[in-house]
């Protein structure tokens, strides 16, 4: 794999961090609807998801690229991505909510992600395991015809 350089890079987040943004918006946008039955949030609430796109983007860039060890890929996607949430869509849309609850939110948040990180990493695991047993197969045999 290429190194990309840093215009291609920039390019790939902010691709990836519109693609978010946009499902992210249309997920919100069809819950509030269906639960309330019109759109009940404020059109600065919406552009405050796009801060939080772009920090999740940004987090799943470093984590595809980190070259350090795979626990900083980690802990640098787990940061982006609990932190957006906790900044941009958390903490404007609850300001005078207290310390205790704010804690326990981002708490509540980090196991949500750390679950869903599980079990994207068993999966993946086992497919690349999977696909390193096929790479790794050397037939024996040459498959003859019987002329019997």
């Amino acid at each position: 794999m290429t190194k990309p350089s840093p215009l291609t890079r920039i390019k790939q987040i902010l691709v990836n961090s519109a693609v978010i943004y946009t499902l992210s918006v249309l997920l919100i946008s069809f819950i509030l609807t269906g639960l309330s039955g019109d759109q009940a949030i404020d059109p600065i609430r919406f552009l405050l998801i796009f801060p939080f796109s772009l920090s999740l983007a940004i987090g799943n860039h470093l984590y595809k690229f980190c070259k350090r060890s795979a626990f900083f890929a980690f802990l640098y996607h787990f940061l982006f991505t609990v932190g957006g949430f906790y900044l941009f869509l958390y903490l404007p849309a609850y300001q005078e909510a207290s310390s205790s609850s704010s804690f326990l939110v981002l708490l509540f948040f980090a196991v949500i992600y750390l679950v869903i990180y599980g079990i994207c990493a068993l999966f993946r695991n086992r497919w690349k395991k999977q696909i390193r047993l096929e790479s790794d197969y050397q037939p024996q045999f040459s498959k003859q015809k019987d002329n019997d």
